[in-house]
């Protein structure tokens, strides 16, 4: 994504940004599978796979960059904080709170790659397009698996020490955190 934005024009910072979220992200990946093999579940970073484009087709190259942009950052990122934030205050063992709260400073600031895009490109008069788009990109975006309930999670509140959020309390996290944040800023 940096090198697509550098092509387009994108604020020197935020590219910079996100040269530093991808990195970010791999670095993620590899603490979240150390975590999980504490807990007895072998699970590899997935470190080499790209995340597929899901701008719609019909956007010229520039409006794809920046649909991208919105919906990986001001949308899955903010959304993502928003939930850590709350894994970090439940969460009691000391190496959960640790591994939360360093992807969780990680994904403000890649949250705010996205909201300085947007607005570098507002001001450019790009972007009102992406109001059209927006039921498809929060269903690009955002999972069914948010909202799932588990059997492994739900109701247990031993889990809730290791920062576990039931269904409910997703629910209420995204309902909030769209209403508040992510719609009020587009």
């Amino acid at each position: 994504m940096g090198e697509r934005l550098a092509n387009g024009g994108a604020q020197a910072v935020v590219v910079e940004m996100a040269r530093d979220a991808a990195k970010d992200e791999l670095r993620h990946a590899v603490l979240c599978s150390d975590l999980a093999a504490r807990f007895g579940k072998a699970v590899g970073p997935d470190a080499g796979k790209e995340p597929g484009e899901v701008a719609p087709s019909g956007l010229t190259p520039r409006e794809r960059v920046l649909y991208e942009v919105v919906a990986m950052s001001c949308v899955t990122e903010t959304l993502s904080a928003a939930l850590l934030g709350e894994m970090q205050e439940r969460a009691v063992d000391p190496l959960v709170q640790t591994t939360v709260h360093e992807i969780l400073r990680d994904e403000v600031q890649h949250s705010r790659l996205g909201w300085a895009h947007l607005a570098a490109e507002h001001a450019r008069g790009c972007g009102r397009v992406l109001g059209d788009y927006l039921p498809a990109m929060l269903a690009g975006t955002v999972t069914e698996e948010l909202f799932r309930a588990s059997a492994d999670s739900e109701g247990d509140p031993a889990l809730a020490g290791f920062g576990a959020l039931s269904r409910a309390d997703r629910a209420q996290i995204f309902t909030a955190t769209m209403r508040e944040l992510v719609f009020v800023g587009l």
